[in-house]
């Protein structure tokens, strides 16, 4: 029905997006990796997916086809909601996501909020075909997590939402987010992670 919203992004959480286009502001769930590529007033053009349920309309946007692509597949299997199949998209790039499917990295899927082992052997075993027919055997190399989002002085509190948002409970991500700030002054880092930075530290914890 939709394939993209082009417009001006009028508001922007680690999460969600709203984008005005036409004279109406849409409000689109969408992954981390979708909203570290946007900014606020900027033209940005989304990629939707049009979720139908009994007593919800909702819109997802993507940065990409190839991401869209992906949530397709993630929520074509059984077990995998759109919240869980965006949970995947905001811990794993694109590239990311066909490595961990190609070299059946279990325990990477598993450290994904809402991804349980059983619901990971299911991915790898459903998804390992059609990746490879898709992009081919050796396809992978994962890509660089991009620059941009909001500044170092709200980056924890986005940063929070946005694991609070993926599963995490606020206890659960209090320490984590603990934990990254550690490790990331302790590699030489100055200041705050942005919020990027912070959610894939915890995120790739399990690695």
């Amino acid at each position: 029905m939709y394939e993209y919203l082009r417009g001006r992004v009028e508001s922007l959480a680690p999460t969600q997006v709203v984008l005005e286009a036409g004279g109406v502001g849409w409000d689109l769930s969408c992954s981390v990796n979708t909203s570290r590529r946007l900014e606020r007033g900027q033209e940005a053009r989304l990629w939707v997916q049009l979720l139908v349920r009994e007593d919800l309309l909702a819109l997802v946007g993507f940065h990409s086809k190839g991401e869209r692509e992906l949530f397709r597949d993630l929520t074509g299997v059984a077990g995998v909601g759109p919240k869980v199949a965006l949970a995947v998209l905001s811990s794993l790039e694109e590239n990311d996501l066909y490595d961990a499917v190609r070299t059946g990295a279990l325990e990477r899927l598993t450290s994904i909020p809402g991804i349980g082992r059983k619901i990971a052997e299911r991915l790898l075993l459903e998804l390992k075909d059609r990746f490879e027919k898709r992009r081919g055997p050796g396809a992978g190399s994962g890509a660089a997590f991009p620059a941009g989002g909001a500044g170092a002085e709200d980056s924890r509190g986005q940063a929070l939402e946005a694991l609070v948002a993926l599963g995490f409970k606020p206890a659960q991500a209090e320490p984590e987010l603990a934990r990254a700030l550690a490790q990331f002054l302790a590699e030489g880092g100055e200041g705050l992670p942005e919020v990027g930075d912070w959610i894939r530290r915890v995120l790739q914890k399990g690695r």
